[in-house]
């Protein structure tokens, strides 16, 4: 008889209750078939937003900009995207990834919120049921009362995935001799983190999934990533050393572009690659690059947009003055030693290995791979 993905995971007992049971051990090869953000809406006011209601005017023209998004590229563009990452994932991969903003949220009430988050699952997983499914929790995912109701469903959910119990939206397991540490940038718990870089201590790579950057990037939503908040700025600074002591990888989301930053300071390094599959316009499956100068990181946006007046998103304000938010893009742009922006959506796998972390890049529904792009080796 053969044995399921996730009963071959259960057995050999792959995800060890905390640290790395082979820290360092060769042989460790494996394959992470990996979504970007998804935003799962499929109309624009049906099912999922009837009772709904938005807080003001501009609250109102900004979720309808959205929904009218996500209906539309879940109707003509994102199952095609979904199988094709089908076609082009392999039964024995580690697992499926997906960096947040699971679903578009804006829901009036926990029993439609939890309806969402099934319908969801259903959808992403089309085909790719035998792996195991990780998730991180994004913005879109808690907003608006979602946050009860994420909490009290997913990290059974995972921790049914992985076999082992996870008890907050925040966590850690290993993949082989792999340090794999899941960040809730929402609800940040810094304790949980820093423990987690404790108990794997010693492991080969140290991967770290977080909807959003660890660090600010050069977009509309500069400020808003993990501890980037003004009264953070202590603790940023503290975990900025710590990983880039740890030389770890970062797989996030939330900017809705495919992205490469790699720093290389203080005697550490820091590699982050950002997934999108927010397909929302049919030009995004045409990689357009915006930016691949590292001296010029910054220029794209925030130095032409950087204002004095706070702005507001899902509960994050930028609580910046233009002169504060310049400093904030200037305090991490040396070693900054690698930058690739593109405006493109699509599917990716990440490939880790003794010798090399690569992720192919698959354009919207493509099967074959346009780009590689070497995290390390």
């Amino acid at each position: 008889m053969k044995m399921r993905r996730r009963e071959f995971l259960w057995t050999a007992g792959a995800f060890a209750a905390g640290g790395c049971r082979l820290p360092g051990a060769a042989g460790g090869d494996y394959d992470v078939t990996i979504l970007g953000d998804t935003h799962f809406d499929e109309t624009e006011w049906g099912t999922y937003h009837v009772g709904w209601k938005p807080r003001d005017d501009r609250d109102a023209g900004g979720r309808r900009r959205e929904f009218a998004r996500d209906a539309a590229m879940w109707k003509e563009r994102l199952p095609s995207l979904i199988a094709a990452a089908a076609k082009c994932h392999r039964p024995m991969d580690a697992f499926l990834l997906q960096v947040g903003d699971l679903v578009q949220g804006d829901t009036a009430n926990a029993e439609m919120e939890l309806k969402m988050y099934r319908d969801a699952l259903c959808a992403v997983r089309r085909g790719m049921e035998e792996l195991p499914f990780l998730t991180v929790a994004g913005n879109h995912d808690v907003r608006n009362g979602g946050r009860p109701v994420y909490d009290s469903f997913f990290p059974p959910y995972l921790s049914k995935e992985f076999g082992r119990k996870f008890d907050s939206t925040t966590f850690h397991f290993t993949q082989g001799p792999d340090a794999w540490i899941v960040a809730d940038f929402m609800q940040p718990d810094a304790a949980r983190l820093f423990a987690a870089l404790d108990e794997t201590e010693g492991c080969r790579h140290t991967f770290i999934v977080c909807h959003s950057p660890l660090t600010p990037s050069d977009n509309w939503g500069f400020f808003w990533f993990l501890f980037g908040k003004n009264e953070d700025t202590a603790l940023r600074r503290r975990f900025l050393a710590r990983i880039l002591k740890r030389h770890v990888i970062v797989l996030c989301g939330h900017l809705h572009y495919t992205e490469l930053e790699e720093w290389r300071r203080d005697g550490g390094l820091l590699t982050q690659f950002s997934f999108n599959s927010v397909w929302g316009r049919p030009e995004q499956s045409t990689p357009e690059l915006l930016a691949s100068d590292p001296k010029k990181w910054g220029e794209l946006y925030v130095h032409k947009n950087a204002t004095d007046k706070p702005e507001e998103h899902d509960g994050h304000y930028t609580n910046r003055s233009r002169a504060e938010s310049l400093a904030l893009m200037d305090e991490y742009a040396p070693g900054l030693v690698r930058y690739e922006k593109y405006d493109a959506a699509g599917h990716y796998r990440l490939h880790v290995s003794d010798a090399a972390v690569t992720v192919d890049f698959y354009p919207g529904d493509a099967l074959v791979p346009e780009r590689t792009f070497v995290l390390r080796g």
